[in-house]
């Protein structure tokens, strides 16, 4: 699977004799690590600043409707009846949430704060599989000294 820019298709690797049909929507990229849910029936896609369900076998892709605009999703949750989602890249502490697709209730996993935050200017990748059971982040981390020079002609 891969997922492509935002003028081309999101295409989907599909064995034959399936039953798969449909086409995903098109336009659109695969969100996180794991777009695929863990039935196998639908992605986790993304257009603009829009996240939607595509079903794979067909029919239009179903919005997320409980995604706030600070955060972004990263993957599927256990069973495939929710989606986990991150604060935005910027925003410290990194909060993650497992968000029901089907009643919007939210559940917050975990928060994640370095422990000297100094020179910290995003926390940048997130992975955590369905079971949620390891996360694996990085950030980026800029740090620099400053020089005061007196009597310079």
């Amino acid at each position: 699977m891969g997922g492509g820019s935002s003028s081309t298709a999101v295409r989907a690797a599909i064995r034959p004799g399936t039953g798969w049909t449909g086409r995903p929507g098109y336009g659109k990229q695969f969100v996180g690590l794991y777009p695929l849910s863990p039935d196998g029936e639908r992605l986790l896609v993304v257009e603009g600043t829009h996240f939607f369900v595509q079903p794979l076998k067909g029919g239009a892709p179903q919005p997320i409707q409980a995604i706030r605009k600070d955060e972004r999703p990263l993957g599927w949750g256990p069973g495939g009846t929710s989606v986990y989602i991150r604060s935005e890249q910027w925003v410290l502490p990194l909060e993650v949430t497992r968000l029901d697709l089907a009643t919007g209730a939210r559940r917050k996993m975990f928060e994640f704060m370095p422990g000297d935050p100094s020179g910290i200017l995003m926390m940048r990748s997130v992975f955590l599989p369905p079971d949620g059971k390891l996360c694996v982040l990085d950030y980026v981390r800029q740090l620099s000294e400053l020089y005061v020079v007196d009597g310079v002609r």
